[in-house]
């Protein structure tokens, strides 16, 4: 998310490189974070992962988590611009309160977590500065992104805590998520130039993928498909930040 729009804008790719680690070291802590914290609700969710498979032991895990969060904060001291550096700081925040948000307000996790993910989103538009379109693409990505959790959220019931979401029901829950991936498409639509023949191209792919999903989720009951279509669609969506 960060180092393809800035390598292919800038052709530096030891900057972009530089200003792309700390973020990938934030991702690092954040899944490893969050699969120690989900431990419990993986053995009954997903039972195949590392960790409740005792593949990796929770000792292991928690060292690399140390490990990785000192070269994130070490990475961003080093290599980047002061200006931007509270956007990092702000993601390592987010991804360490995630257990809290989770453990305690369950009910924000989707937006808690979408909002995370833009985050990097908001870095490359404020690298390009005067770039507005970018901000729309941010917010584009967020609501993708926020129709995924809804959608794993319904996945994981069984293993998650109780909350607000539970009482939902969970059709209607998969419908809202579906139609915020929706409004992002039209939000990129509007943000593309009417001449620019690979950005439709790219559109038109990422539209398929979200028909597609829909299909699975609601018409095969196939949900872990539809959830990994949705990757494949914010993949095909880092196009729009450069």
């Amino acid at each position: 998310m960060i180092f393809m729009p800035l390598a292919l804008k800038s052709r530096d790719l030891i900057k972009s490189t530089a200003l792309a680690m700390p973020m990938l070291l934030i991702g690092a802590c954040a899944f490893v974070a969050n699969d120690l914290d989900d431990i419990e609700a993986d053995c009954t969710n997903h039972p195949e992962r590392p960790l409740p498979s005792r593949n990796v032991s929770p000792l292991f895990a928690a060292v690399l988590y140390f490990v990785c969060l000192a070269a994130a904060l070490l990475t961003t001291k080093y290599f980047v611009p002061l200006r931007e550096a509270s956007l990092y700081y702000l993601t390592m925040v987010l991804t360490i309160s995630y257990r809290y948000i989770v453990a305690f307000i369950p009910s924000i996790k989707a937006p808690y977590t979408a909002a995370t993910i833009a985050v990097p989103a908001i870095i490359v538009a404020n690298y390009n500065r005067g770039n507005g379109r970018l901000y729309i693409v941010a917010l584009a990505i967020f609501l993708f992104a926020l129709g995924r959790e809804l959608c794993m959220d319904v996945e994981d019931r069984a293993g998650d805590a109780k909350s607000f979401m539970h009482r939902l029901d969970a059709k209607f829950v998969a419908h809202c998520a579906f139609v915020l991936q929706a409004l992002a498409l039209l939000l990129i639509s509007m943000s593309l130039a009417d001449n620019n023949l690979c950005a439709w191209t790219d559109f038109g792919g990422i539209v398929a993928l979200f028909l597609l999903a829909a299909i699975c989720w609601f018409r095969l009951d196939r949900q872990n498909t539809a959830t990994g279509l949705m990757k494949l669609q914010l993949l095909l969506g880092l196009y729009f930040l450069i």
